[in-house]
């Protein structure tokens, strides 16, 4: 038993090392490797919120690279790990819109700046339209 819960500890950083390197490669324009830590880190089977932030990694990069559909595919999965992740809903939110989809983006993005009021101002500037006054997560 104890054997067990050491592994999982070790499981746990273990994917929280290689989520570290794919931001840092990701960061450093190396997506291609980014991709590469962000799968190993998935296949570690470890805790759901360290689950979810690879999830949301590996969607911020798809949707840097311009692939919408895989983006949105797997925030959805890091959101059904974590659904009360801020940074997936914004994320979210911002693919989102990238794909025209602007319901679905304000609910997304207005639950982000609900669950966390640093993505207020962000949220904002995202959604509005020149000419009229910004609307706000309330």
């Amino acid at each position: 038993y104890d054997r067990a819960i050491d592994l999982s500890a070790r499981n746990d950083l273990t994917m929280r090392a290689l989520n570290n390197s794919g931001v840092i490669c990701f960061e450093s324009g190396r997506p291609a490797e980014a991709r590469r830590y962000f799968q190993q880190a998935l296949a570690k089977n470890a805790d759901r919120v360290l689950t979810a932030e690879a999830f949301t990694n590996l969607g911020i990069l798809e949707a840097a690279s311009g692939n919408f559909a895989q983006a949105e595919e797997h925030l959805q999965q890091a959101l059904t790990l974590n659904p009360d992740d801020a940074h997936s809903h914004f994320y979210l939110g911002r693919v989102l819109l990238g794909m025209g989809q602007k319901s679905a983006a304000e609910q997304s993005l207005y639950t982000a700046a609900k669950l966390d009021p640093q993505f207020q101002a962000a949220v904002q500037s995202l959604l509005a339209t020149p000419g009229e006054p910004a609307k706000t997560a309330d």
